[in-house]
Formats: structure tokens, C-alpha cells, sequence
């Protein structure tokens, strides 16, 4: 049996690689001509990691990935920073989303 995906980002792609693991093939098309790091960051939450160390990429993640130092939640229409240094600096860039406050882990 042959899928076809849409989309080569890291949905396309899991998508596909848990087609390969399951015994399918799988056609993933793109509208981008080439795949290129754009040198952005993706956080993955820990049931992502979990998913793509079950499909065998747990030692590469572990050698490229950067661990979340801290997570936070802005909410709000004033400036705020609910204690964190993350939320500081955020409050400080003049940015057009201010926030009440933050809720940081």
C-alpha cells in the first residue's frame, strides 16, 4: 500500500517515517522546491520527543537538540513580567503583544 503525504515539514515527515515503520510506503510532496535549514528552532513537548525516539531518532535529537531552560504562558494586554527573565526581557522588547503576566516552568 503507497501513501501520498502533503507537506515535508516535521509532521510530513513523521508522518511518513510511521508509515515506513508500519510497512507502507509513502510519497511526501512539498510546494518547496528544496528542503534547507531556515535556522529556526522547533520546541517539541516531551510526548513529541517520546514519539520520535520510538521511531529512532531519540540519540540524534539528544546530539542536536538545545533542552527547554524554561516555558512560558503570556496572557494579557499590559506589561508584566510574572517574575521570569524570560518574560522580562519579552515585556522590554517593544513589542505590539504586551501581557498582564506570565506563567513560567
Amino acid at each position: 500500500m503507497r501513501a501520498i503525504v502533503a507537506g515535508a515539514g516535521i509532521g510530513g515527515l513523521t508522518t511518513a517515517l510511521s508509515l515506513h515503520a508500519a510497512g507502507m510506503d509513502a510519497l511526501v510532496i512539498d510546494s518547496a522546491s528544496s528542503l534547507r535549514p531556515l535556522g529556526v528552532g522547533i520546541n517539541l513537548l516531551p510526548h513529541a520527543v517520546r514519539e520520535l525516539t520510538e521511531l529512532g531518532l531519540g540519540d540524534e535529537l539528544a546530539a542536536t537538540g538545545i533542552p527547554t531552560a524554561e516555558w512560558c504562558t503570556l496572557t494579557g494586554t499590559a506589561t508584566g513580567s510574572g517574575g521570569s527573565p524570560a518574560a522580562s526581557s519579552w515585556a522590554t522588547t517593544g513589542r505590539n503583544t504586551p501581557f498582564t503576566g506570565a506563567s513560567c516552568r
